[in-house]
């Protein structure tokens, strides 16, 4: 199970039996969290990518992880995630810890795994957002690995910068805005819940009905909460409304 992370999201991660830990999540807002859906046949311990509809296209959004002791080759499921948005003219936008060096994207050298994945974006119809400024720093090191692509048919992504104030490891923090002026997203309004004034009795009761009226999702119960989420998000909608039944604002 992923861990260090924040609380006022959504984690979508594979989770399988045969997988170790993942070493990629993505984690969405609460508000948001409802409106994606996570992308098992674009996710693996090393990718995690979830697809949200927008007014005017398709968008899929993913965390990437590139192994440093595997092959210089790019991740096979990355590859295949942007060739199919490539295909079907959706958006895509991917946060990678690429472990690749090209003094194209702010390094000092070059070397195969940076050659190799270059070659790869140009065929994928990827672009980076980098402006040269290091990602990553250890000791006296510093080197731009973590990218931020984005291919043509995704909404502009505007003030990429890095905040290296911010982080809790050897990499820093990525910020930018993904501008969406012309693909309006509803959110959902977080409510401010009593929690002294729940009726928990209510919210069990008003869970199971709910949760044994789903079909698919009673089957479910028994899995960890992840498994759950990532096979069907209603599972999450499910526990909001109980709530809303038996919390008082």
């Amino acid at each position: 199970k992923p861990k260090h992370l924040p609380g006022n999201g959504v984690t979508f991660f594979h989770s399988a039996p045969d997988l170790t830990n993942p070493r990629a999540t993505l984690t969405v807002s609460n508000s948001l969290a409802s409106q994606f859906f996570f992308q098992k046949q674009f996710s693996g311990r090393d990718i995690a990518t979830c697809s949200i509809e927008l007014p005017t296209s398709k968008l899929y959004v993913s965390s990437v992880y590139m192994e440093t002791n595997s092959s210089c080759e790019p991740p096979d499921k990355f590859i295949k995630l942007a060739e199919h948005c490539l295909a079907h003219k959706h958006g895509l936008i991917i946060g990678t810890d690429s472990n690749a060096h090209h003094t194209l994207w702010g390094n000092k050298s070059t070397n195969q795994r940076g050659t190799k994945l270059l070659n790869c974006l140009a065929q994928t119809g990827l672009l980076w957002l980098n402006n040269g400024k290091f990602t990553f720093k250890r000791n006296n090191q510093e080197t731009a690995i973590d990218l931020t692509l984005r291919n043509d048919f995704a909404p502009p992504v505007e003030f990429w910068d890095t905040n290296p104030d911010f982080s809790v490891s050897d990499h820093v923090l990525i910020e930018f805005v993904i501008n969406l002026d012309n693909n309006k997203i509803k959110t959902r309004r977080i409510r401010d819940y009593n929690k002294k004034k729940c009726d928990w009795s209510q919210f069990r009761s008003s869970l199971k009905s709910k949760l044994d009226s789903i079909p698919a999702l009673s089957r479910l119960k028994s899995q960890p909460y992840n498994a759950i989420y990532n096979k069907d998000y209603r599972y999450l909608n499910t526990v909001v409304n109980s709530l809303n039944d038996a919390l008082l604002t």
